[in-house]
């Protein structure tokens, strides 16, 4: 659990050079979203989340698994309008 306290607050940190949003942690996984705070050009959101991205990715290789070498992570990106909500309580 320390691991990946320690990998979400280098993520937190490479998240806010980008300009990038954290909407949230789940488990194991980083959910955060560019233009939100004022940029508008969808290209430059779309490097913006880009460069974010390649940079966690480069940090998590950093990081090391007990008894498994580097940590390896997936990274998925969309671009384009999208519409969150919550559902039942907060």
């Amino acid at each position: 659990m320390a691991m990946l306290n320690d990998l979400f607050t280098d993520f937190d940190e490479i998240a806010q050079r980008h300009g990038v949003t954290k909407l949230e942690t789940v488990g194991d996984a980083f959910v955060g979203v560019a233009g939100i705070s004022g940029e508008r050009d969808p290209r430059a959101q779309a490097l913006q989340i880009a460069h974010c991205a390649l940079e966690m990715v480069e940090c998590a290789g950093r990081h090391e698994l007990p008894n498994s070498g580097n940590m390896l992570i997936r990274v998925g990106l969309h671009c384009g309008p999208a519409v969150g909500g919550v559902v039942g309580r907060t």
